[in-house]
């Protein structure tokens, strides 16, 4: 009877040291748990801080251009209007001559005024789209009550643990995974416990995940979690916030488009009144051939730059585009 009781207490204190010693365990585990939850919560917020900051840098990019065009294009305007009223040919210069300069300044400040209000509208198309991608659509990730409500584990928990669980041996019993075995569906208290609602660790009954990341069988890998999804990195250009900018811009890369080549066509005419303005003021007027002719020709290798620089031309269309720039003037001058 010694014995039996003997061995009875043995027994008791060895199964409370074990259960002990398991429950440690669990506790441990569970508090390792609670701080990798909110450490995901912090990486999400700022991975989506660093895909906001992309929006704003690629959009913004269009309206640090369009601020550009607009004062070109205002510093170009306010030089066709002067030439209109401060740049009149003097009396006695043919009527045809007078012609080409006239049309070549409209031309020029019609088409730097639509240049204005492509850059104009390109600009406010932008920056209301990234508004809209900012404040609906890229958000930060903030997590929910339920979200760190779920990250939190109860003591009491650990009495829905298996029983060799709970009285597992070290060493003798092998590793806590061996123990585990196959993970069952969780309870609702583990599902509770392991699923962090939107992105965070699922359960291993969660969908998409076959098994599980804890030694307790409660939550599940973090494979579904898109902030923090690595094989996004390799491809960058699949991400959904730079896919969502592709799709908005869409709505002014036309205005974007426009408003270059009206401040070239713009640009052009305005180059090419100044240079019928020196053949009507210095040639017919001063009757100074050499000084008509070096202006002209800078005039119009000016042009020509700009041609090259704004237009994707070929060989043949390049040299054509010079020739009629230079018909112009030349055959104005004989």
């Amino acid at each position: 009877m010694p014995l039996i009781a003997a061995s009875a207490a043995a027994a008791a204190g060895a199964g409370s040291t074990l259960f002990g010693y398991n429950r440690e365990n669990y506790l441990y585990d569970r508090k390792m748990r609670q701080e990798t939850e909110y450490q995901i919560m912090d990486f999400r917020i700022k991975q989506a801080e660093l895909w906001r900051e992309d929006v704003r840098d690629i959009i913004g990019l269009t309206s640090v251009k369009m601020d550009t065009y607009l004062i070109v294009n205002a510093v170009q305007l306010g030089f066709t209007v002067m030439a209109f009223c401060e740049g009149r040919l003097a009396t006695g210069t043919p009527s045809w001559l007078v012609g080409c300069h006239t049309l070549s300044l409209a031309g020029a400040f019609m088409y730097l005024l639509m240049s204005v209000w492509f850059s104009m509208h390109a600009s406010v198309t932008a920056k209301s789209y990234e508004v809209r991608l900012l404040t609906q659509l890229v958000r930060l990730p903030v997590p929910s009550w339920a979200q760190l409500e779920s990250a939190r584990t109860y003591g009491s928990t650990f009495e829905k643990a298996a029983t060799k669980q709970m009285f597992r041996v070290p060493f003798a019993m092998g590793t806590q995974e061996n123990v585990l075995g196959t993970p069952a569906a969780p309870s609702d208290a583990s599902a509770l416990e392991g699923n962090a609602a939107d992105g965070q660790l699922a359960s291993p009954g969660a969908q998409g995940s076959t098994q599980s990341a804890d030694l307790w069988g409660l939550e599940g890998t973090g494979d579904s979690i898109y902030e923090l999804d690595g094989t996004l990195r390799a491809k960058p250009d699949m991400l959904r916030h730079l896919q969502l900018v592709k799709e908005v811009m869409q709505y002014w890369q036309s205005y974007d488009g426009f408003a270059r080549v009206a401040m070239s066509m713009g640009t052009n005419q305005l180059i090419m009144g100044l240079s019928y303005y020196v053949i009507g003021y210095v040639l017919i007027s001063n009757k100074a051939v050499i000084a008509c002719f070096l202006v002209v020709l800078l005039f119009m290798v000016i042009a020509t730059a700009l041609i090259r620089l704004d237009m994707s031309l070929t060989g043949l269309e390049f040299r054509a585009a010079v020739a009629l720039v230079f018909a112009g003037p030349c055959i104005t001058a004989l």
